[in-house]
């Protein structure tokens, strides 16, 4: 039962990652933040518990971000995420 959040939690991760394609570069070489996620779950956690990969959840929104916003506001990194 527990194993369905994680679940769900991957699904949403999955949809984050259609935003690669207009994400602009910095915020495509924070995604190498999941495979570590995992990596050390697998070692040390549960995989089980969604909580662990709460980290990377900021990275998915703003890749969520990047796929509604789409390619134009993303790409000019000014606009979206303020740099």
């Amino acid at each position: 039962m527990f194993l369905w959040k994680t679940l769900i939690l991957f699904a949403w991760f999955g949809v984050s990652a259609l935003g690669l394609v207009d994400a602009p570069s910095f915020l495509r070489k924070a995604t190498v933040l999941l495979p570590l996620l995992i990596g050390i779950t697998l070692v040390f956690g549960q995989l089980n518990e969604a909580r662990q990969f709460a980290a990377f959840v900021p990275v998915a929104l703003a890749l969520i971000m990047c796929l509604t916003k789409g390619q134009n506001q993303c790409r000019h990194q000014g606009h979206l995420f303020g740099t």
